[in-house]
């Protein structure tokens, strides 16, 4: 278990992005963890997705979700996060880990988000985790809101372990 933290980078929007670029990843951590806690500008949810040296498509992923409710499984690298008619204070809250990703070979990560949405009457959890062939070192992510922008006040960190 890892027993330091360092923050590498802190981003709060001031105003409404589609997308959160960490750039320059030092290779001197062994893992890196990104905290988010980000709501979209779409009304009733939207998706976000976690991206590594600006490739978007050498992935293989698994997503486990709950629905108020309903659960399900599929291959989708999104994650679902609150949007407008959420109320003021409902943030989504994710966490990507990603272990070893100074390594040349196939690099893994997994998120765990739980997400509000429709006023709190519904919410979301999701646990996924993947794979990215891009067979470099991860020196750049991007978080990316697929549907909208993520809302102004919203915060990532990125964590090197």
């Amino acid at each position: 278990m890892a027993n330091t933290y360092t923050l590498i980078e802190a981003k709060t929007l001031t105003s409404s992005n589609a997308t959160v670029d960490f750039t320059s990843i030092p290779q001197t951590y062994t893992d890196l963890l990104v905290k988010v806690s980000a709501k979209s500008n779409r009304g009733s949810y939207s998706d976000m997705v976690l991206r590594f040296n600006s490739d978007s498509t050498t992935y293989e992923n698994r997503r486990f979700f709950g629905e108020s409710g309903v659960v399900g499984q599929d291959a989708s690298e999104h994650t679902n996060i609150g949007g407008t008619n959420t109320g003021s204070y409902q943030f989504c809250n994710a966490e990507y880990y990603i272990p070893g990703y100074t390594s040349a070979l196939n690099q893994s990560w997994v998120v765990f988000t739980v997400s509000a949405y429709n006023h709190a009457n519904q919410a979301f959890t999701t646990i996924a985790s993947g794979s990215w062939d891009g067979a470099t070192a991860i020196t750049s992510l991007q978080i990316t809101d697929i549907a909208s922008t993520f809302q102004a006040d919203s915060t990532f960190y990125l964590y090197g372990i």
